[in-house]
């Protein structure tokens, strides 16, 4: 969500700017402090824009990564209200038992077999926002969490 606001912002900023450099008649004008605004906006922003699109490739929301692979809402919600927090077996319904995750996992240390016991999927997975590794709440491991 916030990728799309800056995205947003960042468009408005450079369409601004691009009208800023025409003149009155519909005639482009050269050398203006605008052309300059716009040459450094294009600039800064192709750098900000890659940045953004790497990071939101790599941190993507688990709900996109369900709606791809056509689950609705519905599919883990129910017909239960979509304020309540899903229940964990929906999670290992599709997923699996701490057991097998483990076996699925190739990291090291395995963040399905922690000294902290089955900690409820929701602990890293967030399918609304970003995910987190716990683990790294008191450790330096570098998890990626999808």
């Amino acid at each position: 969500m916030k990728l799309r606001i800056v995205s947003a912002a960042l468009a408005a900023i450079v369409a601004a700017a691009g009208v800023l450099s025409f003149a009155g008649d519909g005639t482009h004008r050269a050398g203006s402090v605008a052309d300059d605004t716009v040459a450094a906006l294009e600039l800064h922003l192709s750098g900000i824009v890659t940045s953004a699109m790497a990071q939101a490739a790599s941190h993507r929301l688990l709900i996109d990564v369900h709606s791809e692979k056509g689950l609705a809402c519905t599919a883990c919600h129910g017909e239960a209200a979509f304020s309540e927090p899903v229940e964990e077996a929906k999670c290992i319904a599709c997923h699996g038992t701490y057991a097998e995750l483990a076996v699925k996992t190739p990291q090291q240390p395995n963040p399905h077999q922690s000294h902290m016991g089955e900690l409820a999927c929701a602990t890293c997975h967030n399918i609304h926002k970003q995910s987190v590794s716990h683990c790294d709440d008191c450790h330096s491991f570098g998890m990626q969490v999808p």
